[in-house]
C-alpha cells in the first residue's frame, strides 16, 4: 500500500517508510484543527505548498465537529450546502487505512507520483490443482506500479496530541 507498505523485492516503499519525510507531533494546547495548520507551516517553510490531508474518518469527524470558545463550529462551516472536504485549503482525503493517530499533509502530485507501468493484467484457469474436478475457476490479477517520492520534504506525518484546552 502506498502509505505503510516497508519496500522489498515485492512492494513499493510506502510514504511512512519513505526517508526525509518530516514530521509533527501537535501540541496540547492546540485543537485538532489548529495541529492541522501547523503541519502545513512545516511543509510551507521547506517551500512546498501542501494540496490535501490525509485522515481517519474518527479524526476527520473529530476536526469537523470541532467547536470554538463560543460553541460555534470551526471547520464544518457548510454542512448543508455541498459540504466540500477541505481545511486550510487542503483536499481531505478520509480513509481507514489512516489509523486515529496519525494523518498526513502534503504537495500531492508534485511531492510524489505513481507510475502504471504495467496495465492491469487478469488471467483465468481451471487447471490449477483440481480445479477442472470441482469445477473451480482461479483468477490472477497483476499489475506493475511504481511510486516514486522526489520530494519527500514536501510531506508532513502528523501525530495527534489529545487537545488539554490550555
Amino acid at each position: 500500500d502506498l502509505l505503510w507498505s516497508v519496500g522489498d523485492a515485492e512492494r513499493v516503499t510506502g510514504l511512512f517508510n519513505t526517508p526525509y519525510v518530516q514530521t509533527y507531533t501537535g501540541l496540547a494546547t492546540d485543537k485538532y484543527s489548529v495541529q492541522v495548520r501547523r503541519a502545513v507551516t512545516k511543509a510551507l517553510l521547506a517551500e512546498y505548498d501542501p494540496s490535501g490531508l490525509i485522515i481517519s474518518p474518527t479524526m476527520w469527524e473529530s476536526v469537523e465537529v470541532e467547536e470554538d470558545d463560543n460553541g460555534q463550529f470551526r471547520v464544518a462551516i457548510s454542512v448543508a450546502v455541498g459540504a466540500v472536504k477541505t481545511v486550510w485549503r487542503l483536499n481531505v482525503v478520509e480513509t481507514t487505512a489512516m489509523p486515529d493517530t496519525r494523518f498526513v499533509v502534503g504537495a500531492f502530485g508534485l511531492g510524489a507520483q505513481l507510475h502504471d507501468r504495467e496495465l492491469v493484467s487478469v488471467k483465468a484457469s481451471s487447471e490449477n490443482s483440481d480445479n477442472f474436478e470441482r469445477g473451480v475457476i482461479t483468477f490472477r490479477a497483476d499489475e506493475r506500479v511504481a511510486f516514486e517520492v522526489p520530494r519527500p520534504e514536501s510531506f508532513v506525518i502528523g501525530t495527534w496530541t489529545d487537545y488539554s484546552g490550555s
